[in-house]
């Protein structure tokens, strides 16, 4: 699993996965904060 796929699945735990777009949409904002 890498650090994306964890921060997804973080991302669908916060949200209970309401949309795919929103938890996408957080996912890539995770990651952008992760990684810089």
């Amino acid at each position: 699993m890498t650090n994306y796929e964890m921060v997804q699945k973080a991302a669908e735990e916060l949200f209970k996965a309401k949309t795919p777009e929103q938890v996408e949409t957080f996912t890539q904002f995770i990651a952008f904060l992760i990684m810089g």
